[in-house]
C-alpha cells in the first residue's frame, strides 16, 4: 500500500512539475535603447591639440543618462574615459561635442586610435556603439561639416585619459625596444 501512495505521489510531483510553464527571465530591458542618429570626428590630430568628437543622439523615452566611450590605441591597449553624465535638458535628444585634449608629446607621431562610443539610458539600455578612428601626426584637422554648426557650440564634456605613446610603451627599462605586450 505504502508502495502504491509513493508511485502515486511521485507520478503527480511529476505531472504537476511539467504543468508549470517554464520561468523565463527576459534580457529584454523596458523603454527603448537611445540612438546615436549622427557623429563626426577628424580623422588626424596632432600632438598638443583638442579633438572633438560631434555626436547627434535621440531616445524616445527621454531618459538617456550617459556617455561612455573607451579609446583603443593600436600596440599598447585600451583606455575607459570617465563617464560623462548629461544633463536633464539634453536626456530626449541633443546634439554637441566630447573633447580629448592630445598631450603635446611629439612620439605620439603615427599613433592609431579608434574612439569607440556608447549612449546608456536609465534602464541601462545601451546604443549601438559608434567606431571613430584616429591617427596623430602633424597635420591640420579636419574642420566639422556645416551641419556640425549647432554642435559646436555645446560642450558635453571633456573626456580625460593618461595616453602612453606606443613607442614609450614598448621601449623597456633598458631603453631597448620591446615587442607588443
Amino acid at each position: 500500500m505504502a508502495r502504491k501512495a509513493f508511485v502515486a505521489l511521485l507520478f503527480s510531483i511529476l505531472v504537476w512539475g511539467c504543468a508549470q510553464p517554464p520561468m523565463r527571465h527576459s534580457r529584454e530591458k523596458p523603454g527603448s535603447a537611445p540612438v546615436i542618429a549622427a557623429s563626426f570626428a577628424s580623422q588626424v590630430v596632432s600632438p598638443g591639440d583638442l579633438w572633438k568628437i560631434y555626436l547627434r543622439a535621440r531616445d524616445e523615452d527621454g531618459d538617456m543618462r550617459h556617455i561612455a566611450a573607451v579609446l583603443y590605441q593600436a600596440g599598447v591597449g585600451s583606455y575607459t574615459t570617465e563617464i560623462v553624465f548629461l544633463e536633464e535638458a539634453d536626456r530626449a535628444e541633443f546634439e554637441g561635442y566630447l573633447s580629448l585634449r592630445f598631450p603635446p608629446d611629439p612620439t605620439f607621431f603615427l599613433d592609431r586610435f579608434d574612439m569607440m562610443i556608447v549612449i546608456r539610458d536609465r534602464q541601462d539600455n545601451r546604443s549601438e556603439p559608434v567606431s571613430l578612428p584616429l591617427q596623430v601626426g602633424n597635420w591640420l584637422m579636419e574642420e566639422p561639416p556645416e551641419q556640425w554648426l549647432t554642435a559646436a557650440n555645446k560642450r558635453l564634456g571633456n573626456l580625460r585619459i593618461y595616453l602612453v605613446s606606443s613607442q614609450s610603451y614598448n621601449r623597456g627599462s633598458d631603453g631597448g625596444v620591446h615587442p607588443d605586450h
